[in-house]
């Protein structure tokens, strides 16, 4: 099956809509969020980390982890004729974008006095990259979109996207470039890390908030 062209065709990419389970635990690994408590011996305080995902952030969008409603599952899994489609309506779509805006705003998770930051590390995610697409806002955009939507944009949705963000509305490519070798040549200055993390927190906000982005 795995060496089928139509496995592979793309045809079938981004014609599926993710379910909660997907958007919320895919993105958590995808951007590498850490979600474990700082002693790995309290239990206790682990589980309710994973209890507040699961209860706040997946409830809210029709599937608790557990808690499956009937022998039959979720109807987007089985019940004709919208099968995935059921996982969007209108509380649920607003839960799903507001996710996507509280994991790059980050927010505390405190328990058994063990506080879990849950926040993405959008200067680390980019760094896996050369250093050659970091410093050059068309391979940035153009790397983002690849590993984190399923299907490709326009050459104007990236420019816009770019302009927008990474540029902060100017227009010479530089404008990010020079920012970004500023900040490698001083990382623990806290205004070059503000320009950078800003400016890459708007680019993932907004690409994550791509109806494209719910699909797989």
């Amino acid at each position: 099956m795995f060496k089928s062209e139509h496995f592979y065709d793309m045809a079938n990419k981004g014609c599926y809509i993710k379910s909660p389970f997907d958007i919320v635990m895919g993105t958590l690994r995808t951007f590498n969020v850490n979600t474990n408590v700082s002693d790995p011996t309290n239990y206790d305080a682990q589980y309710k980390v994973w209890g507040i995902i699961n209860e706040y952030l997946l409830d809210p969008m029709g599937q608790v982890m557990g808690k499956v409603p009937n022998v039959a599952g979720w109807q987007a899994f089985y019940q004709t004729p919208s099968f995935h489609e059921y996982w969007i309506n209108s509380t649920s779509t607003q839960k799903r974008f507001q996710f996507l805006q509280y994991i790059f705003d980050g927010f505390d998770l405190t328990n058994n006095g063990l506080t879990t930051r849950i926040e993405v590390d959008c200067v680390a995610w980019i760094q896996q990259f050369s250093s050659a697409i970091c410093q050059d806002p068309n391979l940035l955009i153009a790397e983002c979109i690849k590993y984190l939507l399923p299907i490709d944009l326009s050459s104007m949705q990236k420019d816009t996207i770019k302009v927008q963000t990474l540029l902060s509305n100017q227009t010479n490519n530089t404008y990010w470039t020079t920012a970004w070798l500023t900040y490698l040549s001083n990382p623990s200055d806290p205004t070059y890390d503000f320009i950078i993390r800003s400016r890459l927190k708007a680019m993932f906000i907004t690409i994550t908030q791509l109806a494209e982005y719910q699909l797989m």
